[in-house]
């Protein structure tokens, strides 16, 4: 399971060694969130920049993959030369305690590869197709963000002449004003980080929030990545330069080879919670 950790580790460390941020997107005009082609699952986790890297690696137009059992069962056919993209899933597995002789369930990961839709000849129309996309005006509040965002109940300030932060303390967002950011992609992009810090408060995904080095970089990840994917989901602009924090990452992830999957399932969990919660208010609503 180890070099499972690894391969997944090397994969992204391979991006940032040459510059690029591959959570790092612009997702204006497209369904930035992998899915599978058929069932509409949307990958999740550590395989969402695993798909994203593969996509833009490749120019493939869209970010619908499909297992090679999947296709041949709706009658296509995976181009000859083409090769998958390997991804992972966690599987429980049932061992015995020797000390105890009780039963228990440990997860472990395990590989499993797809093929992007462009990869795929002779597909129905309706699985080949792009997926509907939302935009929203640059210049303007946008009340699906901001109904999420409220939906949290994390209490967002906004004042002239600050930096967006999070404090755990106070348990509280602190914005600039929203005229202050060029574009509403600028303001959305800094607040749903900031907003992905606040999940890991212990009244909701209860995260070690220290300021202690590798404890802070780690946390500053999870909420990249946590951002990341509400970006992607939102159609929001996220790809302003990163750069001054890569060098942070790789020595995160070269000293530690479980840490980028330990932090895109925590960004997972932060995004299932805040999914639930707006859930939550619109079925209240309802």
């Amino acid at each position: 399971m180890q070099k499972i950790y690894t391969e997944v580790t090397d994969r992204i460390l391979a991006e940032l060694e040459r510059g690029v941020v591959p959570w790092r997107r612009d997702w204006q005009g497209m369904d930035g969130t992998p899915q599978n082609a058929v069932t509409a699952h949307r990958y999740r986790g550590v395989n969402v920049p695993l798909l994203w890297i593969a996509q833009q690696k490749h120019g493939w137009p869209s970010l619908r993959f499909m297992t090679y059992k999947q296709a041949s069962e709706l009658g296509g056919q995976v181009r000859g030369g083409s090769k998958s993209t390997v991804i992972v899933f966690t599987k429980k597995i049932e061992i015995e305690d020797k000390a105890t002789c009780e039963k228990k369930e440990i997860p472990i990961l395990k590989t499993f590869r797809v093929f992007n839709v462009a990869q795929v000849d002779n597909l129905p129309d309706k699985i080949a197709g792009q997926a509907e996309v939302r935009a929203i005006n640059p210049d303007s509040r946008d009340v699906v963000i901001d109904d999420f965002v409220a939906a949290s109940s994390v209490p967002v300030t906004e004042k002239k002449g600050v930096n967006p932060t999070y404090s755990p303390k106070a348990d509280r967002i602190t914005m600039p004003k929203f005229e202050s950011f060029e574009t509403a992609h600028g303001f959305y992009a800094a607040e749903l980080h900031e907003l992905s810090h606040a999940t890991g408060h212990k009244s909701r995904c209860n995260r070690t929030q220290s300021m202690e080095k590798k404890l802070y970089a780690a946390e500053e990840l999870v909420a990249e990545l946590g951002a990341s994917f509400l970006c992607a989901e939102f159609g929001i602009d996220h790809s302003a330069s990163a750069a001054s924090y890569i060098d942070h990452w790789m020595t995160l992830l070269r000293d530690d080879a479980k840490c980028f999957v330990r932090a895109a399932s925590a960004a997972q969990a932060s995004c299932d919670w805040l999914r639930g919660k707006a859930l939550a208010d619109v079925q209240q609503a309802a």
